[in-house]
């Protein structure tokens, strides 16, 4: 590194690969002279300041430091804990203090820098306004360029206060790569500094590979308000944003589905869209046949719009009262068609449950009320099929208010809920004796569920995992279900068990993963 004209290395001996501890630590400064490197044992002028591993050793700082307390010494940290750790050059000691204890615990990717102030602008800017104050106290006039520097300053008070954009711009640039999803953007909004620092190219490449902050990818609860406007809540933040929808959607619209950052909504009677929020890209759907009204109890798309294999399907509940019989209509669309096939199957005692159908290993299924499974098969070449299935019988004979499905990772998962959720049970479907195995812990693993879409999602934030969460708020914070506590909880209230009586539940709404992309 370079500090006050000279170069510098310092050389950490850890203890172990995962940097728990040090062994030794050399310092050697670059003779320009001679090109040879020579030992350091003494620096009464500058500290310096290092990041944890190898990975961030260009954010390795010195500074000068006329504060013999402060000088001769290298400051680091360690991955497993909060302290700050000093080592004196001359003396070769460690010593440890504890002001970051109240900081959260350290993982990586989210390891501490170090920022180093640059205070030349402040500092220029400041002598620029006293300059301007003496001038005018000794009559002088102040004109042109001195008028712009004058307003340039006027806000700089006594204090010589330092703000965000003072700071180094490769300092600002670590910064905005760290910030969650919306927070970006908020941030690029704010000046042209934050702007040139967060470029949007850099983000969208971010986001196709995964390698920036893990929580951006974590799934948001979605709905429409208003109207007009499209709200995501962060479920583990608490953050709210929103973003205005385009006019093919304005006049209520309703979330039908979810899956791979695209909405399924369905607008009036007759047109259903898909859209995505983040991209503000629409792809409409053929209009439904000419009826009435449209009231579905079940609805589910096999895959992402953009792949022309992608088929919508809708249980239509009302065909089966109108239909005289037991009956029930099931309408399918293909990306590639202009219309909606229609198909009538014997109810044979199935009662939908009003939740988003599964798309799984080539066929539709649907966990009715009873607990049992539904399975819709679309063939190209001959008729469609629709077949309640004998096994696997419900796992849960009664004494439950919800049950959802959802596939998680290659795996069909059904999710019991008891009434005012005095329990959660989580099963995976065995198939080759097709039934119901009990599920005791998710993993690494977390399940996000509503009745217009559900999702499973490996967590990738650290606290996350293991836990499932539902559109039920305790205050502002959301509600999740840890299956490793058996009960539920807020991120607000901690360790603290929430009951059904001081929540609210979130009707309309969905889940979704941001995609900008």
């Amino acid at each position: 590194m370079e500090s006050c004209g000279d170069l510098f290395t310092v050389e950490i001996q850890y203890k172990d690969q995962i940097l728990t501890g040090v062994l030794a630590i050399e310092i050697h400064r670059l003779n320009f002279s001679n090109k040879e490197w020579l030992k350091v044992d003494s620096a009464k002028d500058r500290a310096f300041f290092l990041p944890p591993g190898v990975e961030q050793a260009d954010a390795a700082v010195s500074s000068p430091a006329t504060n013999s307390d402060i000088a001769n010494r290298v400051y680091f940290t360690l991955f497993d804990n909060n302290n700050l750790y000093s080592y004196n050059i001359e003396d070769g000691t460690v010593s440890i203090s504890s002001i970051f204890l109240n900081l959260p615990r350290v993982y990586e990717p989210s390891s501490p820098i170090w920022l180093m102030p640059d205070l030349r602008f402040t500092n220029t800017l400041k002598e620029a306004k006293d300059k301007s104050n003496t001038e005018e106290e000794g009559g002088g006039k102040v004109c042109g360029k001195e008028n712009d520097i004058k307003e340039d300053v006027e806000d700089i008070d006594d204090t010589n206060e330092l703000v965000l954009s003072d700071l180094p711009f490769d300092m600002v640039k670590v910064i905005a790569e760290r910030l969650i999803l919306v927070d970006y953007l908020h941030f690029r909004a704010t000046c042209k500094i934050f702007h040139y620092a967060a470029p949007s190219i850099q983000w969208r490449i971010a986001l196709q590979m995964r390698v920036e902050n893990p929580s951006l990818l974590s799934p948001w609860l979605v709905f429409f308000e208003k109207q007009s406007v499209c709200t995501f809540i962060d479920p583990k933040h608490g953050e709210k944003y929103h973003i205005n929808l385009p006019q093919e959607l304005k006049g209520g619209c309703i979330i039908c589905g979810s899956q791979d950052g695209w909405l399924l909504v369905a607008v009036g009677e007759k047109s259903t869209f898909f859209f995505n929020p983040f991209t503000q890209v629409i792809i409409p759907l053929a209009e439904l046949n000419g009826h009435e009204t449209r009231s579905f109890s079940c609805i589910g798309f096999s895959s992402s719009p953009t792949s022309s294999e992608c088929v919508v399907v809708e249980f239509d509940k009302r065909m089966c009262l109108e239909s005289g019989d037991d009956k029930f209509g099931v309408e399918s669309c293909r990306m590639r068609e202009d219309h909606w096939n229609m198909n009538f199957f014997d109810d044979a005692d199935f009662f939908f449950n009003d939740n988003s159908a599964v798309f799984y290993r080539g066929a539709f299924y649907c966990l009715g009320k009873k607990g049992n499974l539904g399975l819709l098969k679309l063939n190209d070449e001959e008729e469609d099929t629709w077949e309640v299935l004998t096994q696997p019988k419900s796992p849960c004979l009664s004494g439950y208010h919800k049950n959802f499905l959802v596939e998680c990772d290659g795996e069909l998962l059904s999710v019991f809920v008891g009434c005012l959720g005095k329990w959660v049970q989580v099963f995976k479907l065995n198939e080759s004796k097709m039934t119901w195995i009990r599920v005791e812990s998710l993993g690494n693993y977390m399940l996000y569920l509503s009745c217009s879409s559900s999702l499973a999602v490996m967590a990738k934030t650290p606290g996350m995992e293991n836990k499932i969460y539902f559109p039920i708020f305790c205050g502002e914070s959301m509600v999740f279900f840890s299956l490793e506590t058996k009960k539920f909880h807020s991120f607000e209230s901690k360790d603290v068990a929430i009951d059904f009586y001081s929540s609210r539940e979130k009707l309309r709404c969905g889940w979704i993963e941001p995609r900008w992309c």
